[in-house]
């Protein structure tokens, strides 16, 4: 007579229950660290990675269709501006000016993304690239974006009072703060998740494989791809309405594309495997080594390219592929396979320079 399975769990359930242990251990650990550490520098780094975490996310969301994003940088940016125009010239509450953040964020997307998931592949991402810059020179060019001088004085969000108590949120220190933000991206990664297992979901790990097969099986890329690419920047915008009443002030600069590509460094050094854990790795890291070097500012871009580097080189599969079978995982099996042929070009040029 077999055991039942709730005494002897499959090797599968096994999987599955550490998996949710280890989920609830994390967001344990992210609601109990701010309680207990008193430097609120540190509280404040917690507020960037969980920013960049969702950043990183949304370009291994895009890279899973098959898409190379430079452009998140720049809808951030337009969240953040955005966001700060409704606070400080219109007058919006902030709750209001959150919601409607994301939805210009998604709205433009939408509309440029008629021509840009057009052509995927190599134009994509010069068009996406180019995309980031257009947008930054028009933050710093017109005034009614603040030009280069920016947008300053945005106010924070404004208290919240229970329904049928008389208990008032407010969100006035740095620690209430990050729970809000901790808040969003503990919903985000859920909404994320919930859509890697819907039927859209499963349409666009089909185009990430092979995009002209899954076109051949019924699979409208073109609409997927569009889908994809305005739900990625309407997430982006979202944490750039976050991000600019947080600081309270925000700068054209701080939107181009050199915040793109490292947001690919933290989906890549991360692992691209993985859509949630791998960005939530890599952030973590690459937030926290770049400020500890912050006396050397001007060594910093160096330091993290050569985290890079050595990435690609030696673990292609980024940090998270060193604990999972990369036979199991197809996206960084296609990593791998491009960092092989990386290396193989660069010891085919050593044997020819020493010949």
């Amino acid at each position: 007579m077999e055991r039942p399975a709730w005494i002897l769990p499959s090797r599968s359930n096994l999987a599955r229950y550490w998996k949710t242990i280890g989920r609830v251990a994390l967001v344990v650990a992210a609601i109990v660290i701010p309680l207990v550490v008193e430097n609120q520098y540190y509280v404040h780094l917690l507020i960037m990675v969980c920013i960049n975490t969702v950043l990183a996310v949304t370009f291994v969301f895009m890279f899973r269709m098959g898409l190379i994003n430079m452009s998140i940088a720049a809808f951030w940016g337009i969240g953040a501006y955005a966001s700060a125009l409704l606070l400080t010239k219109g007058g919006a509450p902030f709750w209001a000016a959150l919601f409607l953040a994301a939805l210009i964020a998604g709205i433009t997307a939408l509309v440029l993304g008629l021509l840009l998931v057009r052509v995927p592949g190599n134009c994509f991402v010069i068009l996406s690239i180019v995309l980031g810059m257009i947008v930054v020179q028009v933050f710093g060019t017109f005034k009614f974006f603040g030009a280069h001088v920016g947008i300053t004085k945005i106010p924070g969000p404004s208290p919240i009072t229970i329904p049928l108590t008389r208990m008032v949120i407010s969100f006035g220190t740095q620690r209430a703060y990050y729970y809000l933000v901790l808040l969003v991206v503990v919903v985000l990664m859920l909404v994320y998740a919930g859509l890697s297992n819907s039927s859209p979901g499963r349409a666009w790990r089909a185009m990430g494989l092979r995009s002209n097969l899954a076109e051949t099986l019924g699979v409208a890329t073109y609409k997927y791809r569009l889908l994809g690419f305005a739900i990625a920047s309407a997430t982006a915008g979202l944490m750039g309405s976050l991000y600019a009443s947080y600081v309270t002030a925000i700068v054209p600069g701080s939107f181009d594309v050199f915040k793109t590509i490292y947001i690919q460094v933290y989906a890549i050094v991360g692992g691209l495997g993985s859509l949630i854990l791998g960005p939530l790795i890599g952030s973590s890291l690459m937030t926290v080594l770049p400020e500890m070097m912050r006396s050397v500012e001007a060594a910093q871009p160096i330091f993290v390219g050569l985290i890079l580097i050595g990435v690609i080189l030696f673990f292609p599969g980024g940090i998270l592929g060193l604990f999972k079978s990369r036979r199991s995982d197809p996206f960084a099996i296609r990593f791998a396979e491009a960092t092989a042929k990386v290396r193989r070009a660069m010891m085919g040029r050593r044997t020819k320079v020493k010949s």
